[in-house]
């Protein structure tokens, strides 16, 4: 008889298989350096690819980022702290340059080390070494389950085993947010776009999925993925080029809250020896390292799904502020309206980031928080909009046609029960309100 979900011993192999996993995403100290370079020629083969004969090791993501954009032939805005990291990469190749020319330097003016190294670098070649082998071993799985899990009822029954194996894999969801909140933060810090990466030891989620084909259902496919595994085992995020690739170092310090997301409450969540970091609260990510004042904005007796936050951090007109308060609480018709207002003066000339700080300390599941600022008290009363979630806006990040948003956009008061009660159900996300504003010419959401 045809079965359309895991049995206990099969759930039990991809929990073992998961966790092993996890310990290599929570690993910190430093990377393996030969087992790493060891996985990266197994994946460069398993592409059919030459293993590279530059192999430059930086500090963090964010160093590795800057260097995968030099060798990459930079264009564009130049991302800060490049002065640094070029010096480390400039070393690396004109030490690799004279080595593989037994002593004779080819490498004399820092622009002769740059023709050398992007020469000898290539394009960069993700697509090929990842992607491409993580598409095939998609196809083969589903072929697989088809055939273990069809019976008549065919394609229902595969997909609702691969949903199965996908969610247990990604439950715990650590690695996809240690991932995001990494390169948000490059992006943040280096302003400007970045070349795309293979996350290393952070892509724990997908590597345990393929593990778990390759190990026990032997999905020949998933071999090819071996290398990859290894340096995963081994190093931090990593750029392959045709003939160079950059590694980087595991962090020095990862902190989690009791249910396994990134956070700390006194220095960053994440850290490298460089210096570079992450800060992160109860799984959201932080723009900056916090600095807390302002107090924490209690919840309690208000309802998640209904009640909107509204905070003021503008006190020269109570009169406008009334009229604000008003049109809060008009009905829309639809719904019964439900307005958390937090009038306290200890939030005079808060910054959205003191709001966000407070409000994360009392609900850190809160998507969005609407403040009621100095321009809400003159003209049409539009409140601030302002997302909680760093990372949020970083839609398509690595796509071709991404579209970089602020956190914040301008609402009239009316909608603002509306946002909150579509953000707290799912039903819509911040993103999509900040687009909408976006293509207005003063930035407000107009529904």
């Amino acid at each position: 008889m045809k079965i359309n979900e895991l049995t206990d011993s099969q759930i039990h192999s991809l929990d073992r298989v998961k966790d092993d996993w996890l310990a290599h995403g929570l690993a910190t100290g430093p990377a393996d350096r030969a087992e790493a370079e060891a996985g990266v020629a197994d994946a460069y083969r398993a592409a059919g690819l030459e293993p590279p004969a530059l192999c430059i090791w930086l500090d963090s993501p964010m160093a590795g980022a800057i260097g995968a954009w030099m060798l990459a032939g930079p264009e564009g805005p130049r991302p800060r702290g490049e002065g640094h990291v070029r010096a480390q990469v400039d070393a690396q190749i004109r030490a690799q340059a004279d080595a593989q020319n037994r002593g004779r330097s080819v490498t004399g003016t820092g622009d002769r080390v740059w023709t050398w190294g992007r020469d000898q670098a290539g394009e960069l070649v993700r697509d090929r070494v990842r992607d491409q082998i993580s598409d095939h071993v998609v196809e083969q799985v589903r072929v697989l389950l088809r055939e273990e899990f069809g019976g008549r009822a065919g394609a229902a029954d595969e997909h609702q085993v691969w949903a199965q194996i996908l969610d247990r894999v990604h439950s715990d969801g650590f690695g996809e947010r240690v991932r995001d909140h990494v390169r948000a933060q490059v992006r943040d810090q280096l302003g400007t776009e970045i070349p795309r990466s293979i996350p290393g030891q952070h892509d724990v989620e997908w590597l345990a999925a393929w593990d778990y084909f390759r190990a026990h259902w032997s999905v020949a496919e998933a071999d090819r993925l071996g290398g990859i595994m290894r340096v995963a085992r081994s190093a931090g995020r990593w750029w392959p080029f045709e003939h160079a690739v950059i590694l980087t170092e595991r962090p020095t310090t990862l902190h989690r809250d009791d249910q396994g997301r990134p956070h700390r409450e006194t220095g960053p969540a994440i850290a490298y020896r460089d210096g570079f970091a992450v800060w992160s609260w109860h799984g959201v990510r932080l723009p900056r390292e916090p600095g807390r004042t302002r107090p924490t904005i209690n919840r309690t007796g208000y309802d998640f799904e209904s009640d909107a936050l509204v905070v003021r951090t503008d006190y020269s007109d109570d009169e406008a502020w009334r009229a604000v308060v008003d049109l809060l609480n008009q009905p829309d018709g639809q719904s019964e309206v439900g307005t958390h207002v937090v009038d306290d003066r200890a939030f005079s000339g808060a910054s959205p980031d003191e709001v966000v700080l407070s409000t994360l300390a009392g609900e850190p599941g809160l998507e969005a928080v609407f403040l009621a600022d100095a321009a809400t008290m003159k003209g049409d009363h539009t409140l601030l909009a302002v997302s909680t979630r760093c990372e949020e806006l970083d839609d398509e990040i690595d796509g071709d046609n991404a579209e970089e948003l602020g956190r914040e956009f301008r609402l009239p008061p009316p909608l603002v029960n509306l946002v909150h009660v579509n953000l707290a159900i799912g039903h819509s996300d911040f993103w999509g309100f900040a687009y909408e504003a976006a293509h207005d010419p003063d930035n407000i959401l107009r529904l």
